[in-house]
């Protein structure tokens, strides 16, 4: 008797009830919506929660583009909710969003332009440089990180010239060596090692009488003679210390791997 009743009773009854709930409890209904989740995300900005409720919106993909396209051109948004927008739109490859980006790479508002440029950088194309290269000039040193980042993901003449000059002209640690880091990847190598030092965190050559290795901070480079130029070239720790001058090196672009194809003799050119 007591299962009859719970069969066609207690489950029916429970279950509508549950259903009533979900339709005219707003709370509950809201806590499903893609606003819910941004203002969460934006409310817990710069703490561990607000990931939670990124990777709920990522998980959500491009049946966001609107409402975040919506967040980033609303002129009563604040700046942090324009950055996520625009970080989003990036993460999800909104092609619909693509013109909203590159707009705020421009914004008076650094948390915007940091946002717009972490956007553009999962986005890409060769035709977007020219829109990059100002933000390489930004006071705001995550910008220029950025910016960099963006540029190395392209594979062209254009890209590895900026970013080779760029090294010349940067002053900051963090934003200095992401750029060779990029162009120790992209660059392609064949050539002659004619000289080996190394620099230290204040970017200064140290000198080779100096045995002295600030671990972590040590930065490893070859010149590396290729027909009538000499190239500056970053390099890992352990490749660094297997190679000699004279060494013929080879590396493809878009790798990162060197190798030794040729070895000198003496310490000397082949």
């Amino acid at each position: 008797m007591f299962r009859e009743f719970t069969k066609y009773a207690l489950v029916p009854s429970m279950f509508v009830i549950i259903l009533f709930l979900i339709i005219f409890h707003k709370p509950v209904i809201k806590y499903f919506t893609f606003t819910h989740d941004f203002e969460k995300m934006v409310e817990n900005y710069g703490n561990n929660a607000s990931f939670f409720y990124y990777e709920r919106l990522l998980k959500k993909g491009k049946s966001i583009e609107n409402d975040l396209i919506n967040v980033a051109t609303d002129p009563n948004s604040n700046h942090i909710e324009k950055y996520f927008a625009l970080y989003l739109l990036g993460k999800i490859k909104s092609e619909k969003g693509i013109k909203v980006i590159l707009k705020n790479l421009q914004s008076d508002d650094a948390t915007v332009r940091l946002g717009a440029i972490r956007g553009l950088k999962y986005n890409m194309r060769p035709n977007y440089i020219e829109k990059v290269i100002p933000l390489l000039y930004d006071p705001n040193r995550l910008i220029r990180y950025e910016a960099v980042s963006a540029i190395g993901r392209i594979n062209n003449k254009k890209a590895l010239k900026i970013l080779y000059d760029f090294t010349k002209k940067e002053r900051d640690q963090l934003v200095w060596y992401q750029a060779w880091l990029m162009l120790r990847k992209l660059l392609p190598i064949d050539g002659v090692v004619v000289e080996k030092y190394r620099r230290n965190k204040y970017l200064q050559i140290i000198p080779k009488n100096d045995p002295y290795e600030e671990v972590g901070f040590t930065y490893y480079f070859l010149k590396v003679k290729e027909g009538n130029f000499i190239l500056d070239v970053n390099v890992p720790r352990k490749f660094y210390k297997k190679v000699k001058i004279g060494d013929i090196i080879y590396k493809e672009s878009g790798k990162i791997n060197f190798k030794i194809i040729g070895e000198g003799k003496n310490g000397s050119p082949l």
